[in-house]
């Protein structure tokens, strides 16, 4: 969560008598992606059910966010995405829709939503075609992106044009979660109970580890769920980068040196007002959370606006 004075730009927020907050981990589920990716939805949160995606309705995110005190939610698809396995075409055309449906959220209720655009990766052509799309015509505020695509990594060099692109607009990207190469381990417990978090923590550790993030030091981003695993395994990583130095020289030595020192500026815990979900019924709550800023561009979103069916589509 953001107060509402964070650096979102010129979109005229909500208004309300109290602290407004903006919401930036907010999924919607616009009813021609839903539709015909119904069983893939499922299929990759298997603890969600069928109602949850095709109930939903932008007047349905308005009721909830009124009862968790929210003045504006920067929306974003989540985990699967856009990107299936059935080529680029239908991808880019998923993205579109997405992207249109949310400008339209933001045309129809004025000051209460913004969206972070999806794109097509790992097609990187459609991918730049939609970013410039997304954020010079609808005029979006920033890029959502998953954890990894195609089982890479957001620092893989496979993503290095469009990051680059991002960087040179200065963009706002929040990054979810999603199931990486390895899939889910352990089939007892649903892929986004461990998996999700596991994989926010390694592509974080992926960006600074290639050196992506002092490259693209002009993109914000934003982690969801606190950073993930991460910050319970950052000494370890901070060690690693150590060791990594002490033993080698060159471009490898020098990224791995660099998360060392971005690793050192671990925060203390921050008390951040959040609202959660507990009975069906919003309750406010004080979210001691790591806060971890690995450079001055980096946010971890600091606790998660639990909507009713939503609370386990992370």
């Amino acid at each position: 969560m953001l107060p509402a004075a964070a650096a979102f730009g010129s979109r005229a927020f909500a208004q309300a008598s109290g602290p407004r907050i903006i919401d930036t981990h907010h999924h919607i589920y616009p009813p021609r992606y839903v539709g015909p990716n119904l069983d893939r939805l499922i299929k990759d949160s298997s603890t969600l059910p069928a109602a949850a995606y095709t109930s939903w309705t932008p007047q349905f995110a308005l009721d909830e966010m009124e009862k968790a005190g929210i003045a504006t939610a920067l929306v974003s698809m989540t985990s699967p995405g856009v990107w299936f396995d059935d080529g680029n075409e239908p991808a880019r055309t998923r993205a579109r829709v997405c992207n249109e449906f949310g400008a339209q959220m933001i045309n129809d209720h004025p000051g209460r939503f913004g969206m972070f655009a999806a794109i097509p990766l790992p097609d990187t052509e459609g991918s730049l075609k939609e970013i410039e799309y997304a954020l010079d015509t609808l005029k979006l505020d920033g890029i959502g992106l998953l954890t990894s695509y195609d089982g890479k990594l957001l620092g893989d060099a496979a993503f290095a044009t469009v990051l680059d692109e991002l960087n040179r607009r200065r963009a706002r990207v929040f990054v979810h979660p999603t199931m990486s190469c390895c899939g889910n381990v352990f089939s007892e417990v649903s892929g986004p109970t461990i998996e999700f978090p596991t994989d926010t923590a390694r592509t974080i550790t992926s960006l600074a580890l290639t050196g992506t993030m002092a490259r693209c030091g002009d993109i914000t981003f934003i982690f969801s769920h606190g950073g993930g695993t991460l910050p319970s395994i950052i000494q370890r990583i901070a060690k690693y980068s150590r060791q990594a130095q002490a033993g080698g020289a060159g471009e490898a030595a020098a990224a791995r040196a660099r998360l060392r020192a971005e690793a050192a500026i671990l925060r203390s815990r921050e008390h951040r007002l959040g609202a959660g979900w507990h009975g069906g019924r919003a309750q406010a709550m004080a979210d001691h959370t790591a806060h971890l800023r690995l450079r001055r561009s980096v946010r971890l979103d600091s606790c998660d606006r639990r909507r009713h069916h939503q609370a386990w589509s992370d």
